[in-house]
């Protein structure tokens, strides 16, 4: 079994969710080819099979197209979600345009629709609001960017270490993570509304938080775990900045 065969029976890693949704797309063509076959024949005219009901959902490009997909209400209540959350968590507050500093610019943002599937069943339409990240400039927007990712190596070695007797792995997922993490200090970026979402005639956004698709994202998400770790007694490990051990004594064994 290789590697990569390993991350996909995980329940929560990408390559799993990947995988998932391409048998949940493989076993509905091949429902769909079946309930096809299995027709009712009146004289030479087979009698139109009712459609499946996953055959209405569809994932638009952007807004625009999700406006006229025969799922929009769907999609609508997707990104209504989507909205609240962001501003339950405080990502940003509404400004005047004459309150922006001379210089900054503002930078845009689009929709991206993606239906989720659990155990190849449909499980939700998920809208997700993104900053265009390509649109900042550095030293105007965001001051640094870098984020540490953890190495294969060290991924196999945890794996490894789950087959010692008496250990155990756990996965987590973090939902809405990026949103957790506010901007750096002295950053300042300035969004136009989302499409869709009245903001108000002369108004723009001033982000307090960081949201997908901004640079400085991934560093300010990893910068907010280190602290929370560290903060839990948790060092750090030089050889992978990715990784934080503790050592608690315990009748099986010492450290």
């Amino acid at each position: 079994m290789t590697f990569e065969d390993v991350l996909t029976v995980l329940p929560r890693s990408w390559f799993g969710k990947q995988a998932r949704a391409h048998q949940a797309r493989v076993t509905h063509s091949l429902a769909r080819a079946a309930h096809a076959a299995c027709y009712l024949g009146i004289g030479n005219k087979p009698i139109q099979v009712a459609p499946l009901l996953s055959e209405k959902f569809t994932e638009p490009g952007d807004y625009k197209m999700c406006c006229k997909a025969p799922d929009y209400s769907e999609w609508l209540t997707a990104m209504m979600k989507e909205i609240k959350e962001l501003e339950k968590m405080c990502c940003w507050k509404v400004v005047k345009l004459s309150s922006v500093p001379h210089g900054a610019k503002l930078i845009s943002c689009r929709w991206v629709f993606k239906l989720k599937y659990r155990d190849g069943a449909y499980e939700r339409h998920r809208a997700r609001l993104v900053a265009m990240g390509y649109q900042q400039e550095k030293g105007r927007d965001y001051f640094e960017s870098f984020s540490p990712t953890c190495s294969h190596s060290t991924i196999r070695l945890v794996l490894a270490l789950t087959s010692v007797p008496g250990w155990h792995s756990l996965d987590l997922d973090a939902v809405c993570a990026f949103i957790s993490s506010d901007l750096a200090e002295g950053e300042h970026v300035y969004m136009k509304g989302p499409p869709g979402y009245d903001i108000g005639d002369g108004n723009c956004l001033s982000m307090l938080k960081c949201i997908y698709g901004l640079v400085q994202a991934p560093r300010q998400y990893y910068m907010l775990c280190r602290e929370v770790y560290q903060k839990a007694g948790m060092k750090q490990l030089q050889t992978d900045e990715c990784v934080f051990t503790r050592y608690v004594s315990n009748i099986i064994g010492q450290p």
